[in-house]
């Protein structure tokens, strides 16, 4: 059962990154030179959305190497 989580959060964290990565770099993409207030409030809304996506895939595959780490150590000293 403890496999089974890690792998569901390991996947959910790749989602979030993945998704996050997407909004940053192929939704937002580069700015243009003179864009209109409505350009530039997409824009900022894709970059936000990427950068919270990003930020929150790290946090979860952080929390994941930790739990592992703790884990595999806990596991040793054990036997």
């Amino acid at each position: 059962m403890k496999k089974k989580i890690l792998i569901l959060s390991f996947i959910i964290g790749c989602i979030f990154l993945v998704m996050g990565f997407y909004y940053q770099y192929i939704k937002a993409g580069i700015p243009y030179q003179d864009p209109t207030t409505e350009i530039i409030q997409k824009y900022n809304r894709n970059i936000k959305i990427g950068e919270i996506s990003i930020l929150v895939g790290f946090c979860i595959e952080m929390i994941n190497m930790f739990l592992i780490i703790t884990y595999v150590v806990l596991k040793k000293v054990k036997s």
